[in-house]
């Protein structure tokens, strides 16, 4: 009678029974805490290779253009092309053969695929004199439809110049 008592009371189940039964609920809750954590780890790992890869706003990089003509090496670098920002360039000097006495935003005219002129804004580097020369050209933003763009430098006698496409 007493078993009876106990089987209505726990639902026609024996103690027995309702002990395998929580030990199936723990094992499967425990089953449902990792594949949580999997589908966590997994929506992480997701968002990494999103934000880390190297297209995800990539920052355009320019190659440095070498010019070595009448004992004067030029080596120039674009570390900014932008139609929002001041333009920069950065620009080497370098000579065995006499001083480096120049103003680098006297000699320096950049110019955009559609014709337009920009004159530097500044010269942001080492003064006048010397065999070893470098800074920093500012120019203005350059125009919304600027594709290309060409940096003239007239340095000793002949005209330096040097090419980028803003892609």
């Amino acid at each position: 009678m007493l078993k009876k008592l106990l089987r209505a009371v726990n639902g026609g189940r024996s103690m027995k029974k309702q002990k395998n039964v929580k030990q199936e609920n723990k094992m499967n809750n425990i089953g449902l805490y990792f594949i949580f954590a999997g589908v966590i780890v997994l929506f992480g790992a997701v968002l990494f290779s999103l934000f880390s890869s190297p297209n995800a706003q990539s920052v355009p990089s320019w190659k440095s253009i070498v010019d070595e003509k009448d004992g004067i090496s030029v080596e120039v670098n674009p570390l900014k092309l932008s139609h929002t920002e001041n333009s920069e360039f950065r620009v080497t000097f370098t000579t065995h053969q006499g001083s480096l006495d120049f103003d680098p935003d006297k000699i320096s005219v950049l110019q955009d695929n559609n014709g337009k002129k920009y004159l530097p804004l500044k010269w942001d580097g080492s003064p006048a004199g010397g065999h070893h020369r470098s800074g920093t050209l500012i120019f203005p933003k350059l125009d919304d439809n600027a594709l290309e763009v060409k940096l003239n430098l007239k340095v000793g006698k002949s005209e330096r110049i040097f090419e980028w496409s803003l892609h």
